[in-house]
């Protein structure tokens, strides 16, 4: 969780700035968990060139040491204020800056009127680029006593460093630019107080041997706000994407489904209605053939009955088809019948009374026709097979 917050603070790389009047270095270290990286130096003479080559919204830890920023060394004794005064006699205090070390037998101060830190903090905030602490002179090398020792060649400046501790601070003319081996990075002598500033800001550590203590507040208050406005609204138009994104699938998907429900209704309706005139028509023919059929049934049981009232005792019948098929019934076809004729078979033992029956047949009014389709003789009884053709009634 808290290097969630970290990293929504500052992100993984930090920037350290010496502001000379030489020009203006900048050294970038990236931190990957707990190992650190040059990740980048760069040079420019004005800050709206550095502006240009660091990444947007760098936050950055600016060193002053310019020929505005005065530093002495004086013996290690009392308060700030008397080391001040005899550092600095005869200075109005409340209107400079000031920052300092101490060794262990001296103090090292450096001072810069509050109206110069001020402008430049400013313009370096006008570039885009987000001061969050601010040191004066070359007093940050402090930060590097763990690491190294020896004399150190910085911008203007020799400090020697023996068992963690600064002994000494001094005017260098030098121009020549060393290699330090610092903690397995190997930084220029040039970078030293840049990079003693992003070392600062790796380890959240401030100087509180200053009167800066309020303006770095300031500062870094002022970039913490702009930091979180920045990415709460990128947090905020992620997540208002996110739940746009998210609804348009949801609203999508229940779209497509009520689409198709509304057409499974619309295709429910229209063949419901189908079924129900197919059921209506299907309930119509059934009460008509029910009617026909139960017609049918007691007109032919009538004809049959006088049939066989009439039928002589030589005559035996084997077969009386009404309406007989025209054909054999087969799925999904009509049945086809031979309507208004009534098929008989059978045997007779005398020819004479088979044709007075037959006589008889064409004699009843409901019979229009008799055919004797078939007539063949045995040894003592013939079949035949009779053909009745019934009136016609719808005529």
């Amino acid at each position: 969780m808290s290097s969630w917050l970290s990293y929504a603070k500052y992100c993984h790389r930090f920037c350290g700035i010496e502001h000379t009047d030489q020009g203006i270095l900048a050294l970038l270290i990236k931190q990957k968990k707990n190992t650190l990286d040059v990740d980048q130096r760069v040079e420019a003479n004005e800050i709206e060139q550095l502006a240009n080559k660091l990444p947007k919204k760098q936050h950055a830890f600016l060193t002053i040491n310019t020929k505005q920023v005065l530093t002495k060394t004086i013996p290690k004794s009392g308060t700030i204020s008397a080391l001040l005064n005899e550092a600095f006699p005869n200075i109005a205090i409340d209107h400079f800056y000031y920052s300092f070390c101490e060794g262990a037998t001296t103090t090292f101060i450096s001072i810069c009127r509050k109206e110069i830190v001020n402008d430049l903090v400013s313009s370096y905030q006008k570039e885009g680029i987000k001061v969050v602490q601010i040191l004066l002179g070359p007093i940050g090398i402090k930060e590097l006593t763990p690491f190294i020792s020896g004399n150190l060649i910085s911008n203007g400046f020799k400090t020697t460093i023996e068992d963690n501790d600064i002994k000494n601070i001094e005017k260098s003319e030098s121009s020549e630019d060393f290699n330090y081996h610092i903690n397995g990075l190997d930084i220029s002598s040039q970078s030293l107080l840049a990079f003693s500033g992003a070392l600062q800001s790796v380890l959240r550590k401030e100087n509180a041997n200053s009167n800066l203590v309020d303006r770095n507040n300031q500062v870094k208050t002022d970039y913490l706000q702009d930091r979180f406005f920045f990415v709460f609204s990128r947090v905020a138009i992620a997540l208002l994407l996110g739940s746009l994104l998210i609804n348009f699938f949801l609203f999508s998907y229940y779209f497509d489904g009520v689409n198709t429900l509304q057409q499974q209704a619309q295709t429910n309706t229209t063949n419901s209605g189908k079924l129900l005139e197919l059921n209506e028509k299907v309930k119509r023919k059934q009460q008509l053939s029910e009617n026909l059929l139960n017609a049918a049934s007691s007109k032919s049981s009538k004809q049959i009955d006088e049939i066989i009232t009439i039928l002589p005792a030589a005559v035996v019948l084997e077969e009386i088809n009404y309406q007989p098929l025209l054909r054999a019934i087969k799925n999904d076809s009509a049945i086809n019948v031979k309507a208004n004729e009534i098929f008989i078979s059978g045997t007779t033992a005398n020819k004479e009374s088979f044709t007075a029956w037959v006589a008889m047949l064409e004699s009843l009014n409901w019979i229009k026709s008799v055919l004797t389709s078939s007539y063949e003789e045995g040894n003592r009884t013939a079949n035949f097979e009779l053909i009745l053709t019934i009136n016609d009634e719808k005529k």
